[in-house]
């Protein structure tokens, strides 16, 4: 049995895995749990996991710097993210870790038993090349979600990024739709209303300029989008946050 170690501060995530996923089928152990950095430090030390699965985001430690502990006590396991969209800049550091795959949440279990045995096998049987290409891929693929997120005031197709990062386009689009849930475009959209969200929630700008800011120059198209993604429009959504805000002042002025 390989033994494994979940980190995840999410509790439905921890119980879910632990008994809904059949490990022992696949000739796994799940010996630990961690529901933050340090915890997932200190069972990595004394459980001695072969695969850890990390989320990013946690208290206390965040998943990167647990990964570059483990690491440095443990270099032979397997480091697996799981992460939700909204980690994105946190995905693209871990990939800079080297860490040997990364799943999103929510979690698919065939996705998630391919992706372990794949990798235990690549690092049993010593395939240096196979583990190396993989990490390539992983690497490039990294690139263009950073690439992505780092464009989204600019039109943005497929045919644009399978050029410049020299993937297939075919297969760019089938990993978008694995990876995510969505193709390409939905994908794009989802960051644009995203990226919208925070600068309503943390700016004044006005929401045409929010609007050209994600890529989208008309306003009507903009406030469609918004609305598709979050059944709000921009401006309640902007009023929605500003009155949280100001409860959340006047309860603590009350303290």
């Amino acid at each position: 049995m390989r033994k494994v170690m979940i980190a995840d501060d999410e509790e439905t995530i921890l119980k879910g895995l632990r008994l809904l996923f059949k490990w022992q089928e696949y000739g796994l152990e799940l010996v630990a749990e961690a529901m933050d950095g340090q915890e997932a430090v200190l069972k990595a030390s004394m459980f001695r996991p072969d695969v850890i699965l990390m989320d990013i985001n946690m208290p206390k430690m965040n998943g990167l710097n647990a990964i570059r502990e483990i690491k440095s006590l443990l270099p032979d396991s397997v480091f697996i993210i799981i992460s939700g969209y909204d980690d994105f800049a946190l995905v693209r550091e871990a990939l800079q870790l080297q860490v040997d795959d990364y799943l999103l949440k929510p979690i698919d279990f065939n996705e998630l038993a391919e992706t372990i045995n794949r990798t235990l096998a690549e690092n049993e049987h010593g395939h240096e090349k196979e583990k190396t290409m993989h990490k390539e891929e992983l690497s490039s693929i990294g690139k263009m979600f950073a690439y992505i997120e780092d464009h989204l005031y600019k039109k943005l197709s497929l045919k644009e990024l399978s050029e410049a990062f020299h993937f297939n386009p075919n297969y760019l689009s089938q990993y978008f739709k694995k990876k995510t849930g969505m193709n390409f475009s939905e994908y794009v959209a989802s960051r644009r209303v995203e990226k919208a969200k925070a600068m309503l929630e943390t700016t004044d700008m006005s929401i045409g300029d929010i609007a050209a800011s994600v890529g989208i120059q008309d306003y009507r198209t903009f406030s469609k989008l918004f609305k598709r993604y979050t059944n709000q429009s921009p401006s309640l959504y902007r009023m929605g946050t500003h009155s949280l805000i100001n409860d959340m002042h006047e309860s603590v002025n009350k303290k």
